[in-house]
């Protein structure tokens, strides 16, 4: 693992990033909504569009302002990925994948959507893991107080779910980039997020991954339904890398209504078009890789920045 002091060498306007932030933060809002709804075994897309919509509030696109030949801004801001919140032992961190802030051009980085509010991302100490392709970083006090964040919505991965049940669904949530862009200049814009669903997770599967211990999921565009049951035709899935694989469990209830919630899979990180599969890092090595942050952070008592700890890529 590699620590990754920022996110950019420079910031070419500081009064320009900041425009480029509240723009972002009139223009996102956030649903807060309960899931507890009768399940259709028939049809249960419609419930998974609600699931969509409830957990994308723990997702964040990342942006970086696009420069000139010469380094000065342009207004136009390019996506670069997803991102998503989670908790552990009472920490946020921030997780995308590694590829999506690997080899930045000098510009101007920033996320939205964090706790209701837009934030640089600039000078946040992420740390890098080469060999599952997962960055984090923590959400620490101080950074959140300097940005006015008072709630970080986050999935819980001390939460178990224990009595719920698998439902033999998974969903991932990002940002793609054909869907997405910002052009404060021209007065255009576009953010939007995406949910897929797929039922099929592979033991065996014929792509190689670029990492060693990989989730993989069958997915076939040319077969996606839409929550009509029609045919659909999903968008690419460039610009959804880092955003959040969840497996979606379900408990019943006293009256028949089944409270649907989800649970963290992996990190999305790509689809291989012609092996029609999705890859992601698992959950299990995100949360090996933040447990040994925290534990490097009481070694040394402190939590205010993010040790450099040893190098596995």
């Amino acid at each position: 693992m590699q620590p990754f002091p920022g996110l950019t060498k420079g910031l070419a306007d500081s009064k320009q990033l900041m425009r480029a932030c509240i723009y972002i933060q009139q223009i996102m809002s956030l649903t807060d909504m309960t899931i507890l709804i009768p399940f259709d075994e028939s049809n249960p897309l419609p419930n998974i569009d609600l699931i969509i919509k409830k957990w994308s509030t723990i997702t964040a696109p990342i942006y970086i302002e696009k420069l000139s030949p010469s380094g000065r801004p342009t207004g136009a801001i390019a996506l670069l990925g997803s991102a998503f919140c989670v908790s552990r032992n009472n920490n946020y961190f921030l997780v995308t994948a590694a590829h999506v802030l690997k080899g930045l051009p000098d510009g101007l980085a920033i996320t939205a959507r964090i706790g209701e509010r837009a934030v640089l991302l600039n000078n946040l100490p992420f740390l890098l893991s080469m060999e599952d392709d997962l960055a984090i970083t923590m959400l620490h006090a101080s950074w959140t107080t300097q940005f006015g964040i008072d709630r970080v919505r986050s999935i819980d991965l001390d939460d178990e779910k224990k009595g719920y049940t698998r439902l033999g669904t998974y969903i991932s949530i990002g940002y793609p980039g054909s869907k997405n862009g910002i052009n404060q200049r021209l007065n255009k814009f576009a953010i939007n997020i995406h949910g897929t669903s797929f039922n099929e997770k592979l033991e065996k599967h014929e792509s190689k991954p670029h990492i060693k211990k990989p989730v993989v999921f069958k997915f076939n565009k040319k077969t996606a339904l839409n929550s009509n049951k029609g045919r659909a035709n999903p968008p690419c899935f460039s610009g959804t890398s880092g955003g959040p694989i969840l497996e979606i469990v379900g408990i019943t209830k006293f009256d028949d209504s089944i409270s649907m919630s989800c649970r963290l899979e992996g990190v999305f990180l790509g689809w291989h078009k012609r092996e029609k599969e999705i890859i992601g890092a698992s959950g299990t090595a995100l949360i090996a890789l933040i447990d040994e942050v925290l534990d490097k952070m009481n070694e040394s008592k402190t939590r205010t920045t993010l040790p450099s700890i040893s190098t596995h890529a």
